[in-house]
This record gives structure tokens, C-alpha cells and sequence, in this order.
């Protein structure tokens, strides 16, 4: 025999496996049942939007480096999942971004050229997988699609050689 409760919001009589546990409630469970409570923080949600995203951002805020850091390690416990969903994203929403990135040069001509050079220097200090794709579509006429992970990383290799025997024969 299942043990059974009404319902505050709705007044239904429902296994108090369709209740949430609280622990100062009666009997140790919510007087809604999880459908109520459900629409109740929907509700409130709508309602209050900017007050929550006042608090979001306060929280945000004071608590920067540890969400950072959080991201982090969730990044890389889940890389690959992570960037599947980021390249996704990206060729779902190829013409909204290139529109929204050229709007924002227009907007702003002069950080865009010192940003755009100083990105570009970074992709080559760092060697970076944008940067030794590039170099190797340019040189082996491959497509993104097409490049092996292992060929980046023998790319990137022989840079770092090159430039250390660079900084050595100076």
C-alpha cells in the first residue's frame, strides 16, 4: 500500500512519490506536489526576471575566478563533448555571428584592426590548432574537415624546432 497526499496547490490526492523532500514539511515532504512546484518556479521566474539576473550578475561578479576556474575543469573533464557542441553551434549559427562580428568592427574600426593583428600574432606565438590549420590548408590544400589531429601536432613540432634552432644559431 502506497502512501498517499493532497496537494496544497492543486488539490489532488497523489503517491508522495510525486513529492519533493523537505525536510521541516509534514511527513518529510513538500505540501505541492513536484507538477505545482514546477509551474510555481516557472511563474516566479517569469515574474522576476530582472531581479534574478540583478543577482546573477552580483554573484557573477563576486565570484569571477571561482566560476572561471569551475569552467575550467569541466572543460577539461568534458573536452570532447565541449567542443563538438561549440563547432555545432558554430555551423548552426555561421551567418548570425559573421553578421553580429561585422556589425561590431563597424562599430568599432580601430579596436577591430589592433585586435584583429593582435589575435593574429597570438594564434602564431601560441600555435594554436586555428593557426597550424591554416598553415596546412595552405599548404597541402586540405579542408578543415579533412585534417588529422596528429598532423597538427607534427605541424606545430616542426615549428617549435624551427624556432628553436632559430634562437640558437642568433
Amino acid at each position: 500500500m502506497s502512501v498517499e497526499k493532497i496537494c496544497t496547490k492543486c488539490n489532488e490526492v497523489k503517491p508522495l512519490s510525486d513529492y519533493s523532500a523537505k525536510f521541516d514539511g509534514k511527513y518529510g515532504y513538500n505540501s505541492r506536489c513536484k507538477v505545482c512546484e514546477l509551474l510555481r518556479g516557472k511563474k516566479y521566474k517569469e515574474e522576476n526576471k530582472e531581479k534574478i539576473s540583478r543577482k546573477n550578475k552580483i554573484y557573477n561578479k563576486k565570484n569571477k575566478k571561482k566560476l572561471v576556474k569551475a569552467r575550467k575543469v569541466y572543460y577539461l573533464k568534458n573536452r570532447e563533448k565541449e567542443l563538438e557542441r561549440s563547432s555545432k553551434w558554430k555551423r548552426e549559427n555561421r551567418e548570425s555571428e559573421r553578421v553580429r562580428i561585422n556589425e561590431w568592427r563597424k562599430e568599432n574600426p580601430i579596436k577591430a584592426k589592433t585586435s584583429s593583428k593582435r589575435e593574429a600574432k597570438e594564434h602564431v606565438k601560441n600555435l594554436t590548432n586555428s593557426y597550424m590549420k591554416k598553415l596546412l590548408c595552405r599548404d597541402l590544400l586540405l579542408t578543415y574537415q579533412e585534417m588529422p589531429i596528429g598532423l597538427l601536432e607534427l605541424k606545430r613540432t616542426q615549428i617549435k624546432l624551427a624556432r628553436e634552432l632559430k634562437k640558437q644559431a642568433s
